[in-house]
Parts: structure tokens; C-alpha cells; sequence
């Protein structure tokens, strides 16, 4: 019966999803300039009282400012242009499961506008109780890089930064789709692989694409079922890179695991091996894949400082053959290619006589 539905759910949803939708992109017009980097996460939420939020330790690992072998080229940084909305202080009452924010954007002007005079109220709220309160315990304020205009800028990303990972495949997919096939210069996405440590198989990822990955669509699709039956297909494959391989965009994506640095990762590469990275998992005192993601998007960015007309695919090649093989010495399920080297990228750069790369101090 299991598999009766399962073919059900995939007629259904491959028949709504549009042939056109899986054109390649051609590659990126040569009088554009590609600089920005969007990162697409959590700016609301603080990781602990007074410290970043998960938006900002990623923009800082961006930066250069926690690894000394990442080389800080002080890039062009946005945030995704549908998260104004979740730019609130922890602190300030926000639902202890907000995904209800992170999946929707705005219906109209008026709730835009909502929107704002909310953010613009709470922030102000939060500034007058930080005044008088202990200073000892006055929390900053949460920060952000600048907020991406779509329409104007679209043409200019060059890196979207994912860390911040959804469970449903439509809103991935939903999330990504303009930028393929509205934008006329396609940009490189760096997407973390998630910190579960289930295996990302191709079973998992027909699972996970037409049915989510997390328990609440999972228990629905297998009701009655133990739990034992589908646990192993829990957050196993992230949407994003499901979502980019859908778009017909395979060679414009890199699904990032953590090297947990005693020989392990976090999770297998798996079924998504021959597009997938391992990267160092702490930064700030701070661990997981969101950290990783945000190191390989750092050393793409000394290779596009270096190279800014150099096309998305070719950056995703120059850390796969630079990465350090691990394993079987080769592309291999566990691995990938392997740990990402930005010093061995930089040398091949070098090799290809490309200009060098500043030498300047983060921010």
C-alpha cells in the first residue's frame, strides 16, 4: 500500500511541475558583474543571550573573521529579500516554532507593510527596556547585512549561502526557482546537508522530495506505521540541493557536510556524493553544518575575487579538485570529494595565472 501512494504522490507532483522548469541556465553574460553574496538564514533568533544570531556568526564566518586560512576579501553581502519579517529579538515574544514565518512571503503591499511597522515597534520596543535595564544585561541589537532588491539586483548574486535548511522540497524549491530561471546570470548555491546523521540515499531522496523530511509530513504519508519504518528518512536529504538538481541546474550547487575532524563526518555524502564537500564544523564556539556551508561559500568567494567572470560551475570544480581526498582517496560516498582546501585553491589559481588575492584584515 506504502508503495502504491508513493507512486500516487510522484505522478502527481512531476505532473505540476512544468517541463520548462528544467532548462540549464546559460552561462553568465561576461558584462555583468557578479558580486554579491546572498545569505539566506536566520537573523531573529540569538544562538545564546547577548551573543550573534545564526545569521550573523555565518556572515562573520564569511568574512574571514574566525579561520586565519580563509583569506578576508570583504564581499558585497545581502540577505534574502523575504526574511524582513523574522528580523526580531529572540527575546520579544517570537513562537517557540516560528516555521510558520520562514515558509510564506508577504500576500500584499498592506501586509508588508504590517510587516514593517511591526519590526520598527519591536525593535523600539526593545530599545527603550535595554536603557533601563541592568546594564549587565542589556542584549544588542541583532544586525543584518542590507536587504536584497530582487528585481534590481537578481542579475548580480554570485553565491547564495544557504545554511538555514527547510524540510519541505515545495518551499526550497519555491525559494530558488526565480533566481534560475528569472535571472539572467545564475548563481553558485551553497547549501548545508543538515546535522542529522541519516544517509542520504536515493530512496531517501524520492522520499524526501515528494514527501518532506521532517516527522510531521513523514507520520502523515505513513500513518499507522511505526516509527522505526521511516525514521531513517528524517531531514537525510537536504531540499535545497534536491530542489537545484529539479530546476536542471545539477552543476550549479554544492551540498556541504561537516568534517568533524577525527576522520568522521556528520553524515555520509551519499546519494549527492559527486556534488558534495566536507568543511570545518566550529567557528565562534559554534558547531554544525551551517558552519561549514559558510566556509566553503568563503573560499568561493576568493576564487570568484580572483576570478569574478569565472562561471558558477568551474568555482564548484575548483573546490572539488582541490578539496583533500579522505577515505578511498576519491570521490567516494562517505566523503565526497573530500575537505575542502583553501589553500590548495588558491595555489591553483595561481597555476592558471590569475591575479593574486589581496591580502586584507576581516572587519
Amino acid at each position: 500500500m506504502r508503495k502504491i501512494l508513493l507512486a500516487v504522490a510522484i505522478l502527481l507532483i512531476n505532473n505540476s511541475i512544468s517541463a520548462n522548469d528544467h532548462n540549464t541556465p546559460n552561462p553568465p553574460p561576461t558584462d555583468l558583474k557578479r558580486n554579491i553574496i546572498l545569505i539566506r538564514d536566520q537573523f531573529s533568533l540569538r544562538l545564546a543571550d547577548a551573543e550573534l544570531s545564526h545569521g550573523e556568526l555565518v556572515t562573520n564566518i564569511i568574512k574571514g573573521k574566525y579561520h586565519p586560512e580563509l583569506i578576508p576579501t570583504h564581499p558585497e553581502l545581502r540577505s534574502w529579500e523575504m526574511d524582513l519579517k523574522l528580523d526580531l529579538s529572540h527575546h520579544l515574544n517570537i513562537p517557540e516554532n516560528p516555521d510558520e514565518y520562514y515558509d510564506t512571503e508577504p500576500e500584499s503591499a498592506e501586509e508588508t507593510d504590517k510587516t514593517l511597522l511591526t519590526w520598527i515597534w519591536l525593535n523600539f520596543k526593545s530599545s527603550i527596556t535595554n536603557l533601563f535595564s541592568n546594564p549587565e544585561k542589556k542584549v544588542r541589537p541583532l544586525k543584518r547585512e542590507r536587504v536584497l532588491k530582487f528585481d534590481e539586483e537578481k542579475d548580480r548574486v554570485a553565491i547564495i549561502n544557504q545554511s538555514f535548511t527547510h524540510s519541505s522540497f515545495v518551499s526550497a524549491r519555491t525559494h530558488l526557482k526565480p533566481f534560475y530561471k528569472k535571472a539572467v546570470n545564475p548563481p553558485l548555491l551553497i547549501t548545508a546537508a543538515g546535522n542529522d546523521t541519516n544517509h542520504c540515499t536515493e530512496e531517501a531522496a524520492i522520499i524526501n522530495r515528494h514527501i518532506g523530511s521532517d516527522y510531521q509530513r513523514l507520520a502523515a504519508f505513513f500513518f499507522g506505521q511505526p516509527i522505526s519504518n521511516y525514521q531513517k528518512y528524517y531531514m537525510a536529504c537536504p531540499q535545497h540541493a534536491l530542489a537545484a538538481m529539479d530546476l536542471g541546474v545539477n552543476d550549479y550547487f554544492i551540498n556541504v557536510i561537516s568534517d568533524l575532524g577525527n576522520g568522521t563526518t556528520n553524515k555520509p555524502a551519499g546519494y549527492l556524493k559527486e556534488r558534495t564537500v566536507a568543511a570545518p564544523y566550529e567557528a565562534g564556539g559554534h558547531y554544525g553544518t551551517s558552519m561549514s556551508t559558510a566556509y566553503v561559500t568563503a573560499v568561493a568567494n576568493m576564487i570568484l575575487t580572483r576570478a569574478p567572470e569565472m562561471p558558477p560551475p568551474e568555482i564548484a570544480q575548483i573546490i572539488f579538485i582541490t578539496a583533500d581526498k579522505k577515505g578511498i582517496n576519491e570521490l567516494n560516498e562517505t566523503w565526497g570529494h573530500g575537505v575542502v582546501n583553501p589553500r590548495k585553491a588558491m595555489e591553483y589559481m595561481d597555476a592558471l595565472g590569475y591575479p593574486p588575492l589581496p591580502q586584507q584584515s576581516a572587519e
